[in-house]
């Protein structure tokens, strides 16, 4: 009964030796492994803000030298990174402008009004709030400023579910419009949440692994203590023939 213990007890501290560091390591790659993406999505974002100020930019200069009016650049740069209206006033994004599943590019100007966006252009945003409560033209423009992130819960149309939704805004000063390109967070830690399944897999089958073998070389270690301890209480009964 004795060796029995010692059995569990030498199995018990092996799995801890396992568990402790193996749920360390794998909770630490997936929180470095979220963190990259975060960072890699916001990135993203800005440099499709950006990308769409510089189209602006250069769509100002034909303004200028009058190949192009305000209006005509204007269509312009909604049909090159959105594509051409449809009957339905919507607009298909085109997939070099596509973020992630569902993110897209879009515009307000100063009084909030969408100017650019794939089905919402000519919508008011004054009163349209998120599912947290964020005043979403009014943080676009307040972000706009200086360029920035804003961060809000909406329906993700994908998964029909709240989701968050990250986007990074700045106010172009020669149209005045206020470009924004935002994406769902779920959408870019699918990597980061991949990953983490496949650590926990792989630590689960190690796990089992290392359950057998430390069990049976637990058995090889306990099993001549277990004859040593057998003998010693014949001997101790009188019995020296070595036999049971």
């Amino acid at each position: 009964m004795i060796f029995q213990s010692l059995r569990t007890t030498l199995l018990a501290m092996s799995l801890l030796i396992l568990i402790i560091p193996s749920s360390i390591i794998g909770i630490s790659s997936y929180t470095m492994a979220k963190n990259n993406m975060d960072e890699s999505a916001k990135l993203q974002l800005k440099q499709r803000t950006d990308k769409a100020i510089s189209m602006i930019n250069i769509l100002n200069q034909e303004i200028y030298a009058g190949h192009l009016t305000l209006q005509e650049a204007q269509e312009k740069l909604r049909v090159e990174v959105l594509g051409e209206r449809n009957s339905d006033n919507s607009r298909n994004t085109k997939e070099e402008h596509k973020i992630g599943k569902s993110g897209y590019i879009l515009a307000i100007d100063g009084n909030q009004t969408v100017v650019m966006a794939p089905d919402s252009e000519g919508h008011d945003l004054k009163s349209l709030t998120s599912e947290d409560g964020v005043a979403i033209g009014e943080e676009f423009l307040k972000a706009g400023k200086e360029g920035g992130f804003v961060t809000y819960e909406w329906v993700n149309p994908v998964t029909g579910k709240i989701d968050t939704q990250l986007t990074y805004v700045y106010t172009e000063p020669n149209w005045g419009w206020t470009i924004a390109s935002g994406a769902y967070v779920s959408e870019f830690n699918e990597e980061a949440v991949d990953f983490a399944m496949m650590v926990a897999i792989v630590t689960t089958v190690s796990i089992i692994a290392a359950t057998i073998l430390t069990y049976l070389l637990a058995g090889r270690i306990t099993k001549p203590i277990t004859i040593i301890s057998q003998a010693l209480n014949r001997a101790a009964s009188g019995n020296f023939t070595g036999e049971a």
